[in-house]
């Protein structure tokens, strides 16, 4: 099937979560019509589902060429509105992590059965291609398209902020300018371990090193981590800002600080510090609690893993960065890079189009 006849391509989901959506716009591409498709979530044999009604109307009814739908068994109306494409002849393709850590059993035997309706995969990571590879899907349709946030928003943000700028940032802050500096950004719940970045920053400062924190973000725990940072005489270090939005704001924060951190889980948040060319220290994974952004983070090149939950090896790694012999600045200039070439959605629309092209051409898919 040549281009030109392609009609348009359905995105079965109405947030705009998936950040390449507001960025890579119809406009941007005319082959591409995109029709946004509402949720609602349902109980469904005492388990909570989401359903989407119009996007089974639209695969029954439309005149649709392929459909990219979210890769994700809960969607139940994408059990019906796949085998509707497969009797229609319309391409399907299922865009997410599609799994996220190993499974077995029951689990892995619902979600395999779940992703073998769609004839490609859109994959966030590495990972989910070898996995999915390992378990019988064909390397032909398999594509990594990564996670992306707007780059070139960023990227402008980032050329406009010169070191004025960060120097009254920093002095608003109360942080000197050769004070060392970290960023954490994220809801402030348990998952994100902050209490673990208190102790490390409380160790860190009976050795001497007086280190600051900002903390963006709100949630259950921000009184508990409040009362903690008094009780260990740190207060004066942590500073919390509260929910913030603006990425501008946001920007200037980053580009103010030496080095991100998450002692807890991470996502989208490694590729937003990353954007900044703010490299980060995260734990190493063992719990396979991170998010598949987890592998942009490259000892060395992009970040610094330390061991899970150890509070010793936090602190030791947090005070080798920033006071030994690591060159932060070519870290730096490899985060903004690796984000250029690759987890951008000038690259995600490049992969989205092969994959919809190879489909489109009618080669047999035989995941």
């Amino acid at each position: 099937m040549e281009d030109e006849n392609v009609e348009y391509t359905i995105l079965a989901d109405n947030k705009p979560h998936m950040e390449a959506i507001s960025v890579v716009t119809p406009d941007q591409h005319p082959d591409w019509k995109w029709k946004i498709i509402p949720t609602r979530k349902i109980k469904l044999f005492g388990k909570e589902v989401i359903w989407q009604g119009k996007t089974v109307l639209a695969c029954l009814f439309d005149k649709v060429d392929a459909v990219i739908f979210l890769g994700d068994p809960r969607f139940a109306s994408n059990w019906i509105a796949t085998l509707i494409c497969k009797l229609r002849r319309i391409r399907t393709l299922q865009w997410g992590m599609a799994l996220r850590r190993p499974e077995s059993g029951i689990k892995w035997l619902v979600r395999k059965l779940y992703l073998k309706l769609f004839e490609g995969h859109l994959l966030y990571g590495q990972w989910a291609y070898n996995w999915l590879l390992k378990h019988g899907f064909d390397s032909a349709h398999l594509w990594v398209v990564y996670n992306s946030l707007d780059f070139n928003t960023i990227e402008s943000i980032r050329h406009n902020i010169d070191p004025y700028d960060i120097l009254q940032k920093r002095l608003s802050l109360k942080v000197g300018n050769n004070m060392p500096l970290l960023f954490h950004s994220g809801r402030l719940g348990k998952r994100k371990k902050i209490l673990l970045l208190l102790d490390a920053i409380h160790v860190l400062k009976t050795r001497g090193r007086e280190i600051h924190l900002v903390l963006v973000g709100d949630g259950p725990e921000a009184i508990k981590l409040k009362k903690e940072a008094i009780s260990k005489n740190i207060q004066n270090q942590v500073h919390f800002l509260g929910a913030r939005y603006d990425e501008k704001e946001l920007g200037l924060l980053m580009c103010a600080s030496d080095l991100a951190v998450s002692a807890g889980d991470i996502g989208l948040f490694a590729i937003h510090a990353f954007s900044y060319g703010l490299p980060i220290l995260t734990h190493n994974n063992k719990s396979w609690t991170h998010g598949p952004e987890f592998e942009a983070v490259v000892p060395g090149k992009t970040g610094i893993y330390f061991d899970e939950n150890n509070t010793s090896d936090l602190a030791d790694k947090i005070e080798h960065t920033l006071f030994g012999e690591n060159s932060l600045s070519s870290m730096s200039q490899q985060c903004i890079q690796l984000v250029r070439t690759r987890y951008n959605p000038s690259y995600q629309k490049t992969i989205f189009f092969n994959a919809l092209q190879q489909l489109l051409k009618g080669q047999k898919c035989s995941s």
